[in-house]
């Protein structure tokens, strides 16, 4: 292969010549790495480096294009013109830049479908959670990882409002909704023709829709066109409301509410295997129902009809926490039962079918533990919480999810399986790892995946998982 170029190479300046890890021979055996040939019209060869890993969720992703730019960028469109650097994901996800000169950089990933070495509409993109600086005392950056999203450059907006027949008012809304805003955003009702407010008696995410918000509204009058107007909400982006406040309009029916509330959703799911035993159990409603009537029909019991007692906790009246008085047993099945009599809307309806959700928890047989401690090296992150995950790598895997603060040592029972830990630095204190966004640039939350697995087997304790956050 013979590579020319139109104009003269400039003085001084390293060159790097990058075969992409998808070349393949003439069998398609590709390459397990971007291969790199550097070259320099100086009298030496930069020696710059910036290594990371490309994740798509939770793995990480081969094969995916990764860019590099020098900063400052012209302007905030900049992912859309060739970039200043190049290379490829191997078959770890790993991408590596060499012979760099000295100077700041930021680094995209892109699922280039088209081959066009920019992004564009409908292809994943990823950013980190820092710009990378070389310089002559610090030529190799720490390890930098891109975390691939939808490359949604779309506003949060509010799409429609309805009333359903049940008379549960429900926003829908273009994007996720950040549920942890959702109580205290600001939710307003007028009637149009007079600007008549309602009362909001509540609000609430949709347990089935997650771009869709749920109000319960007191004195609506039949034949009545209302405004909706909401303020102070974000989808899970972090992207704001595209107007401030955002409105939609809906009609109040005259048709009466003859809907039978019905659980909407269930925490365990029914069926579920491997439930903690200490966990407690949760319903949503499809609407706002009689509580003290579900209480008094709801119960919990074992394989020997043996009831559990437990504390009722209500979330307005549409959402219910039941929590054991104690820990389950282990290896047990267990039915959760709401009787029809007990669900009972606000205007009468009652459910004519018995609502049943059967679930085993775990064997404590097959039990192991976990023993160590976190510590938070930077002093920026030590008051901030560090959501630690410990994650499962059997199929039907258990997952546990911990917040600490910045050292703190950590005992816990876990199934015995073989774990990866990763930890996020929750700057926003939302709670959840955020991955940033392309445009506009927003850097992702730093995550730590630690390489090493973490083997825990039944019975036994692994000790001395002292983790640290550089």
């Amino acid at each position: 292969m013979a590579i020319s170029w139109p104009d003269s190479l400039a003085a001084n300046t390293t060159y790097l010549i990058t075969i992409a890890a998808q070349i393949g021979d003439l069998r398609n055996n590709k390459l397990l790495d971007s291969y790199v040939l550097a070259f320099s019209t100086g009298p030496a060869i930069d020696s710059g480096t910036v290594t990371g890993i490309v994740y798509d969720g939770d793995k990480p992703a081969p094969n995916t294009q990764v860019v590099l730019f020098a900063l400052p960028l012209d302007s905030a469109d900049a992912i859309y013109i060739p970039p200043d650097y190049i290379t490829e994901s191997g078959a770890n996800g790993a991408f590596s830049f060499t012979y760099l000169p000295g100077r700041n950089y930021r680094a995209y990933a892109l699922v280039d479908k088209n081959k066009n070495r920019t992004l564009d509409y409908g292809e994943k993109s990823g950013v980190g959670a820092f710009d990378i600086l070389l310089t002559p005392d610090e030529y190799v950056s720490p390890p930098l990882f891109l975390y691939l999203q939808d490359s949604d450059t779309t506003v949060f907006s509010l799409k429609q409002c309805r009333v359903n027949p049940d008379r549960v008012v429900q926003a829908k809304f273009s994007h996720e909704v950040d549920t942890s805003v959702v109580r205290s955003a600001g939710w307003e009702v007028r009637a149009v023709n007079d600007s008549t407010r309602l009362p909001v008696r509540a609000v609430a995410p949709d347990p089935q829709e997650p771009t869709a918000v749920r109000l319960i509204l007191a004195d609506a009058a039949v034949g009545i066109s209302y405004r909706l107007h909401v303020g102070g909400l974000s989808d899970i982006r972090g992207g704001d409301l595209d107007t401030v406040p955002a409105t939609a309009e809906f009609f109040w029916p005259s048709a009466p509410d003859t809907v039978l509330p019905a659980v909407a959703k269930s925490i365990p799911t029914p069926g579920a295997t491997a439930v903690s035993l200490s966990d407690p159990l949760q319903l949503w409603f499809s609407e706002p129902v009689d509580t003290a009537r579900a209480a008094a029909s709801l119960y919990l019991a074992d394989s020997a009809g043996n009831r559990v007692a437990g504390t009722i906790l209500w979330s307005g009246n549409w959402e219910l926490l039941f929590a054991p008085g104690a820990d389950l047993a282990g290896g047990m099945q267990y039915l959760l039962v709401l009787d029809s009599a007990g669900l009972v809307d606000a205007v009468g309806n009652a459910s004519t079918a018995r609502w049943v959700a059967d679930f085993t928890t775990f064997d404590p047989q097959n039990l192991g533990a976990i023993t160590g401690s976190l510590t938070v090296t930077p002093a920026e992150w030590q008051n901030l919480p560090i959501i630690v995950e410990f994650l499962a790598q059997q199929e039907r895997a258990f997952s546990r999810r911990m917040t600490f603060s910045a050292r703190e040592s950590f005992s816990f029972d876990t199934p015995a399986d073989r774990y990866l830990m990763r930890a996020t630095v929750d700057l926003n204190r939302n709670g959840r790892f955020d991955p940033g966004a392309v445009l506009p640039h927003a850097p992702a939350e730093p995550r730590f995946n630690f390489p090493d697995t973490i083997d825990v087997r039944a019975r036994f304790t692994t000790e001395g998982v002292d983790l640290t956050i550089p």
